[in-house]
């Protein structure tokens, strides 16, 4: 059966209630309080509505935008580091391969409950939230900054992130910024006598630039 037609009830048994397992034999344990079904369409509503009457926490969606077990070691198997290393493609840093997570570009919280989301999923990646081409190295660091979000800037540096040249290029872009903000306090502090402490505040930095 195609993933499109396979759909997953995710259910989450609340503190202090307990969880029914003869109620629900068919159900796998995902992580602590949280368990999996795969059914088609038709009974996976009803597993859905038997799950609601007993208070559980349950939603249902289709496989394809669920988190697969095996993203990681695909995605390490189809783009091994190149010396020894991978590049987060949101910051441009060299991390290795033990210190390197594996990040859903559209990610999967959003493709479960997101309308939006399924959408460019479907349009964009053949093989669901999962695809090859929805999968970015990345640190830790910026794992966590990215969070659930999926915004063009991340997008873009998940994009073009993996090339050196485009970090070259904007740091080289985030120079001339620079520069042109530091030639613009000297001309605004020649001209209208402003000190240079009153134009650059201890602590400021330079915009980001992508």
């Amino acid at each position: 059966m195609d993933d499109r037609e396979i759909y997953i009830v995710e259910l989450h048994v609340p503190a202090g209630r307990k969880f029914r397992r003869w109620r629900f034999r068919d159900f796998s344990e995902t992580s602590s309080g949280t368990y999996q079904a795969e059914y088609g369409k038709r009974k996976a509503a009803k597993r859905l509505r038997k799950a609601e009457k007993y208070g559980y926490r349950v939603r249902m969606y289709r496989k394809r935008y669920g988190r697969s077990g095996t993203y990681r070691y695909r995605f390490m198997k189809a783009y091994p580091p190149e010396n020894g290393k991978y590049r987060c493609v949101y910051c441009g840093k060299k991390i290795r391969p033990d210190k390197m997570t594996v990040d859903h570009v559209i990610p999967v919280d959003a493709a479960k409950t997101s309308k939006k989301a399924q959408r460019l999923i479907d349009r964009r990646y053949e093989n669901g939230v999962n695809d090859l081409d929805n999968l970015v190295p990345c640190c830790y660091r910026c794992n966590q900054k990215k969070g659930s979000t999926y915004s063009w800037r991340w997008r873009i540096r998940a994009r073009y992130g993996r090339r050196a040249g485009y970090w070259r290029f904007v740091h080289l872009v985030r120079l001339l910024v620079f520069l042109v903000v530091l030639l613009a306090a000297f001309f605004l502090a020649v001209r209208f006598r402003v000190p240079l402490r009153q134009l650059f505040p201890s602590g400021a930095v330079c915009p980001a630039v992508f």
